[in-house]
């Protein structure tokens, strides 16, 4: 819906300029004549030698320049879109999306304040929140958030979204702390019965794999990891 807008702003925008020029080649009046290049000849008093003409003599001041032909700008107004038309040639100077840019901005706003108010919240992981910008995820879908260039309330949301996700990460941690204790206390218990098996029944070649950490299940092997969530 709001790509259909803009095209249909762009063809009306076109429009009104295409009008407006025709408009101004038919209605604005022709432009004054170029004053001639040549002076009428004043009397004056024969020069003296060395003297210095007075302020107000004819010749003591420059020749004047015309002033720049400039044009009137008028603002269009509507409940959508405001530009400003310069009446000089028909230019659009400048033109602005009102009511989609706020529309915009509040709907920012108001996803930033359920955000900021309610602390059950978290932005989504993938990609990962960090101090200058963050995805929510909307009905719309994805919206981005960035400290630099939105305004508050939107503003605040990447910095809130990055304390919220390293502290839900130390948290787990903390979590899972008991469940790696556990893990580690079992593999051990798996290598003590492994070591006691092979001293009694295994051959010559195991206890010798076994001293040097070759077999899977050896006191000396390094294969097992904790899970770090």
């Amino acid at each position: 819906m709001d790509t259909q807008r803009l095209i249909l702003f762009v063809i009306f925008s076109f429009s009104a300029l295409f009008l407006w020029e025709r408009w101004q080649a038919e209605h604005r009046p022709p432009l004054p004549a170029a004053p001639s290049a040549t002076k009428p000849t004043i009397d004056t008093p024969s020069a003296v030698p060395g003297a210095v003409p007075a302020a107000g003599a004819p010749g003591a001041a420059g020749t004047a320049v015309p002033a720049p032909v400039t044009g009137e700008k008028i603002a269009i107004r509507t409940d959508r879109y405001v530009a400003d038309v310069d009446t000089l040639g028909g230019v659009i100077t400048q033109v602005a999306l009102t009511q989609h840019r706020d529309t915009e901005r509040e709907h920012r706003a108001r996803i930033a304040q359920a955000f900021l108010s309610d602390p059950t919240q978290r932005a989504m992981a993938y990609p990962s929140p960090t101090e200058t910008h963050c995805y929510l995820l909307t009905a719309q879908g994805r919206e981005l958030f960035e400290s630099k260039s939105h305004e508050v309330p939107a503003r605040l949301v990447p910095a809130e979204a990055f304390r919220r996700f390293m502290t839900d990460r130390r948290d787990r941690r903390e979590r899972s702390r008991p469940t790696r204790a556990a893990q580690k206390k079992q593999h051990d218990e798996k290598l003590r019965f492994a070591a006691d098996w092979i001293a009694a029944h295994g051959t010559t070649e195991h206890q010798a794999r076994q001293a040097a950490g070759l077999l899977s299940l050896s006191t000396n092997s390094t294969d097992w990891q904790p899970v770090v969530l």
